[in-house]
């Protein structure tokens, strides 16, 4: 886990923060039917202070003025109660009203009574939720200041509990929020949020990823910048030297060196290491002074940001395997089959602009592009006399082609990845009509799993305008007819309606994946 060095947790007495410390108050409520005794506790406490923060004192001289003072003031740390004002129970009723309506179970409540006969302290002190119980008689400015600072203190440490409990959670939550991120951008910048919610921060901030190795060949030994905001909103996609003030680049190179986060006046910067010899650096400016809370939930999140930059690199790692995996095999089963070999990609770039189109998930695109070029995995299984036969097939050879849809379903559908389901889904699917009239299974309209939609129309649209063994490329205004005439009876006719509206699109991905022999009309 990082840590903050001690030698470098300097705080001026120009800081924004300790300013801010310095206004802070500890709020205490009189609740008393007495005015004397409202001027005596007043000149008792007026001048002193705990923490480096005075004494605020607010005054209430019955129980329905002291509602209306909490329910306006949620931050009093002490409640000096007496007991008997409008009702002999007044003060009693009042310290349910605050634990049981307001739920406030912060505050310190101080029971004073000048009638100990009304409220024995035994009684009281079990049955009601108060912290401590005098009689007015033995409080002296001295008593009074010993149990006033006793009660602030106790206050201190409630809030204190309560602060780190609200931002364990924030960061367990914010943990789950960036463990669903796939790419390292987003999760930089969500980073950068989480902690900026964290600690109720300013709006510049600055995420980084950087190698503490400058010999890592793929960063060249420098530190990227991910994402920013505030003063650092332009920063993204450089490097830290090229975009950042050179104060602001010392401390990110500091931290990569010593592994330690580093808080110096209104900076923070974090360390969050991982096992791949990269590391995370958070970057915040103009923020409030940290109190020891804060800091310790500082690390902690610096420590949950590395596992989850971690994890995110490993899982790239294994996506980026298994894609390439997938066009291999892919690749390969094209490549026995004779068709084009950029086929598999070019559908797969097809796939992806049609699920863009549907609106569908980021997540959702993504695995249909990356499953899209096993549709025809099932080849694999197909005698050789009829995969690369020029001529038409005879009734029993299609019936024999035919199959490969199941085979590749039957294959790929053991596998629990899921880009490996969707292929599975894909293989089965693709050859059919939303008319119903398609194989293996003859399913119609929406019936038709979407995946296997999608890849049936980019799949046909490829077919078309590439020079096959067994056909001639047709020309774009051939393939804009067809598939009009098919639109409601082979295709979908809402991603019929987004091929032709991305047209251009489509083209474009046709021209520049093209196979050598492949040359594509312009003209509709």
């Amino acid at each position: 886990m990082a840590k903050f060095l001690d030698d470098e947790l300097v705080f001026t007495e120009e800081a924004a923060g300790d300013a801010e410390k310095r206004e802070a108050l500890w709020t205490i409520l009189i609740v008393d039917d007495d005015d004397s005794i409202h001027h005596v506790t007043k000149l008792a406490l007026q001048s002193d202070l705990y923490d480096g923060r005075k004494i605020r004192i607010l005054s209430a001289h019955s129980a329905k003025q002291a509602k209306e003072v909490l329910a306006a003031e949620p931050d009093i740390a002490v409640v000096l109660l007496d007991v008997v004002m409008e009702s002999d129970d007044a003060g009693l009723q009042l310290v349910k009203f605050i634990r049981d309506e307001l739920l406030n179970r912060s505050t310190r409540i101080v029971l004073r009574t000048g009638q100990p006969g009304q409220a024995p302290e035994r009684k009281v002190i079990t049955q009601y939720d108060i912290n401590d119980y005098k009689e007015k008689g033995e409080l002296t400015a001295q008593k009074l200041f010993t149990v006033v600072l006793a009660s602030i203190r106790n206050y201190r440490n409630l809030r204190s509990l309560e602060h780190m409990r609200v931002g364990l959670e924030k960061i367990i939550d914010a943990s789950g929020h960036l463990n669903e991120m796939t790419a390292l951008e987003p999760f930089a910048g969500g980073a950068l949020q989480q902690l900026t919610a964290l600690l109720d921060l300013g709006q510049d901030a600055v995420a980084c990823r950087g190698s503490a190795l400058a010999t890592m060949a793929q960063h060249d030994g420098q530190i990227r910048v991910l994402a920013g905001s505030g003063q650092f909103a332009e920063a993204a996609s450089h490097t830290a030297d090229e975009a950042l003030p050179s104060e602001v680049v010392r401390q990110l190179r500091h931290v990569l060196a010593t592994e330690c986060n580093l808080h110096i006046e209104d900076m923070l910067t974090t360390y969050s290491p991982t096992d791949k010899g990269v590391a995370a650096v958070l970057h915040m400016a103009g923020i409030k002074q940290l109190d020891e809370v804060d800091l310790a939930l500082v690390e902690i999140f610096a420590k949950n940001i590395g596992t989850s930059f971690h994890n995110l690199l490993l899982r790239n790692d294994i996506e980026a395997a298994q894609t390439e995996i997938v066009s291999l095999l892919s690749e390969a089963i094209e490549a026995r089959s004779l068709e084009s070999g950029n086929h598999v990609v070019r559908v797969a770039a097809y796939s992806d602009l049609l699920a863009r189109g549907l609106g569908l998930p980021n997540e959702e695109v993504i695995k249909v592009r990356l499953a899209a070029p096993l549709h025809d995995v099932g080849k694999i299984s197909i005698p050789d006399s009829i995969l690369h036969k020029p001529a038409k097939l005879t009734p029993q050879e299609w019936a024999v082609m035919r199959t490969h849809a199941m085979l590749g379903y039957q294959i790929l559908r053991k596998s629990p990845r899921p880009v490996v389901q969707a292929g599975a889904t894909i293989a089965r699917t693709h050859h059919e009509k939303w008319d119903g009239s398609g194989y293996p299974d003859g399913l119609q309209g929406e019936n038709i799993p979407l995946f296997g939609r999608i890849v049936a129309l980019a799949d046909v649209f490829d077919a078309l305008i590439t020079r096959r063994s067994y056909k001639d490329r047709w020309s774009i205004e051939e393939v804009h007819t067809y598939i009009r005439e098919q639109r409601g009876r082979h295709f979908d006719p809402k991603l019929v309606d987004i091929l032709f509206g991305e047209m251009d699109q489509f083209i474009r991905i046709s021209q520049e994946l093209a196979d050598e022999d492949l040359e594509i009309e312009h003209t509709l």
